[in-house]
């Protein structure tokens, strides 16, 4: 993957100056050596120029590097730095290196820690025998973090295949926000676009770096860029599409320039794709850019892609029939459109349930296979076992090869005996004035009742108007589901549990409701 590195050029922010590959992985690789203490090192993940020095030095001198994140936002701090310590004992880890405004977090930990600024004195770590190795985390959205083992050469499949797909062209820009504590961040913008550039590709490419702050503050901040650096290439979750249409660029943007707009590490929903288009189309906008994918970090992080050059494809059926694993033709009731993630790359599979050919009248358990299935730093077992098939958790089915995901298990939930199908819920509450888009969740409860969990948004929960933003939540999932929550939880606005990377905490919001009463969440799964 560091190969060709020196015609690779990272930027720091909207306006920093442009850094050379070579600069980068040279300064990265002094700060390991053979007689340093300890095999691992822990790299509290931002999105700077010391993270980047580090990672690229451990990809050219074989080095170990644990990826660890921020605590998300509302995350408990003990559970965060229990997780930490987890880390430590499991990788054997020497000294966590972390920038100097998050040091104080890691005070409870009682292990070497190395500031930025104290990290041109001695080495942090020792190149490994088994060659560069990635240790990163799955992103907790609905249970722990679950440690990842990836090696070069698992890493390096998964790259080689997206390139396969993507097919980068000499004087690519890429744009990311993406926190580098994410997969789609570390592995998809920056491994993969240091790679690139090497011969076999691009020959030459920039890569714009973003404080993940920096777009959650002002999301215009990332379009701006696009526009400025003509951007070919960038990628996000579907949130970060709401958030740049609702808070969009007060000064005109050229986006003509994109070419590849990966779209992942969550549902991924049609209307999101519509309303971005349409408030962009007279920026140059082409929707053909839109690449939906999907992916999980126990692969590296891509199982498929769309490409670039082809339109993203919908599938739309009855939403009655889904929350039944049917896959039905919309009819007369509520329909709900699920957008396709694209084939399988290059050397990958995913089958649905037990079929390993197209399956598409109903929805099962998705499984994939590929070369690049990492090591569950939990047990020790490759994910996938002996069979080579692993299933993450997520639901959806196969039509003419393309993957369509409809959640995870979580999505679906069982209401006193009838069978919910959360996402359209959660996005009609999240169109409700005074709801947070895409802060809203659906729990469901061992003894059959249900809940809705909303974010308000500012201002929109003073005296009556919780109550009234309650009835009008109570009022849109009737219409919908033609059933009644037995309970609407509005919270405080930034309140909603997050993960680092922006995903709502699912796990968190049962545990939330347990802790407050509500009934034992966490077993009203299907």
């Amino acid at each position: 993957m560091a190969a060709g590195v020196d015609r690779a050029r990272i930027t720091f922010g909207p306006d920093g100056d442009r850094v050379s590959g070579s600069e980068l992985l040279d300064r990265g690789a002094a700060h390991f050596a053979p007689d340093a203490d300890g095999d691992a090192v822990g790299v509290i993940m931002t999105n700077d120029r010391p993270t980047v020095e580090l990672v690229l030095g451990a990809v050219g001198v074989g080095a170990r590097i644990v990826s660890l994140p921020l605590p998300g936002r509302g995350a408990d701090l003990d559970d965060y730095v229990a997780v930490l310590r987890g880390a430590c004992r499991a990788h054997d880890l020497s000294t966590i290196v972390v920038a100097d405004e998050h040091a104080a977090l890691l005070e409870p930990l009682e292990l070497p820690v190395r500031r930025h600024s104290h990290l041109d004195g001695a080495p942090v770590g020792r190149p490994s025998e088994t060659g560069f190795t990635l240790v990163q985390f799955t992103s907790g959205s609905t249970a722990r973090p679950r440690p990842v083992i990836l090696d070069d050469r698992a890493l390096g499949a998964n790259v080689d295949a997206i390139l396969s797909v993507v097919q980068p062209r000499h004087g690519d820009v890429m744009v990311s926000w993406l926190p580098l504590a994410h997969d789609m961040g570390l592995v998809g913008m920056l491994l993969t676009g240091v790679a690139a550039v090497g011969p076999a590709w691009a020959g030459g490419a920039d890569l714009v770096l973003l404080d993940p702050r920096q777009f959650l503050r002002r999301p215009a901040t990332w379009l701006e860029v696009v526009s400025h650096w003509r951007g070919s290439f960038t990628a996000a979750p579907d949130f970060a599409f709401r958030m740049a249409v609702a808070r969009r660029p007060s000064v005109p943007v050229d986006l003509g320039c994109l070419r590849c707009v990966i779209v992942g590490g969550e549902i991924v929903r049609a209307e999101t794709l519509r309303e971005f288009e349409q408030a962009f189309v007279a920026s140059g906008f082409d929707p053909i850019a839109f690449c939906p994918a999907y992916g999980m970090a126990e692969l590296g992080l891509a199982a498929t892609m769309t490409p670039p050059d082809v339109h993203w494809q919908q599938a739309v059926v009855d939403t009655d029939a889904l929350a039944d694993d049917l896959v039905r033709p919309a009819g007369k009731g509520a329909t709900t459109a699920l957008v396709a993630s694209g084939p399988p790359l290059p050397g990958y599979d995913v089958r649905v349930g037990d079929e390993a050919s197209d399956a598409s009248a109903s929805v099962r358990a998705l499984s994939v296979q590929g070369p690049s299935l990492g090591i569950d730093g939990s047990s020790g077992a490759r994910f996938g076992g002996t069979s080579g098939w692993y299933s993450p958790g997520d639901r959806g089915f196969l039509r003419d090869g393309w993957v369509h995901v409809c959640g995870r298990d979580d999505d679906y939930v069982v209401a006193r005996g009838r069978n919910l199908y959360a996402p359209p819920i959660e996005a009609v509450v999240g169109a409700i004035e005074g709801v947070r888009s895409g802060r809203v969740t659906v729990v469901g409860q061992p003894d059959g009742t249900w809940v809705v969990v909303a974010e308000a948004t500012k201002g929109s929960i003073e005296g009556h108007d919780r109550d009234h933003l309650r009835w009008e939540i109570r009022r849109a999932v009737v219409e919908l589901a033609g059933a009644k929550p037995d309970d609407v939880v509005v919270l405080a606005p930034g309140s909603m549990p997050m993960t680092s990377s922006g995903k709502l905490q699912r796990g968190a919001v049962r545990a939330q409701l347990l802790r407050e009463g509500h009934g034992n969440a966490e077993d009203g799964r299907r």
